[in-house]
């Protein structure tokens, strides 16, 4: 009866080095993985809005790249202010 304790003990203690070891290795390979995402998230720039979506024939699209926003410029004035019609032919002719 010792024996087969002891052989029952044996076997689990196998069974948790084998588990330990997939256990190790996953974590490796997790560490692994997160630095090429971090590696990835690094080259894609920061403004950069990624979409992906797959259709049902296994076909990836993405949106095209949103361009930037342009800054509006103020008046020396102090204001930004739109030109009427009358304001361009008012300035005619004269220098």
């Amino acid at each position: 009866m010792l024996l087969e304790h002891d052989k029952m003990l044996g076997e689990i203690h196998v069974k948790l080095d084998s588990f330990t070891i997939s256990l190790k290795e996953q974590l490796s390979f997790n560490k692994k993985l997160e630095n090429q995402v971090a590696n990835f998230k690094s080259q894609v720039a920061y403004h950069e809005k990624v979409n992906a979506v797959t259709m049902r024939g296994g076909k990836a699209t993405r949106d095209p790249p949103y361009p930037e926003p342009i800054p509006k410029k103020n008046n020396q004035n102090g204001g930004s202010r739109r030109r009427r019609s009358s304001d361009c032919t008012q300035g005619k002719g004269k220098n």
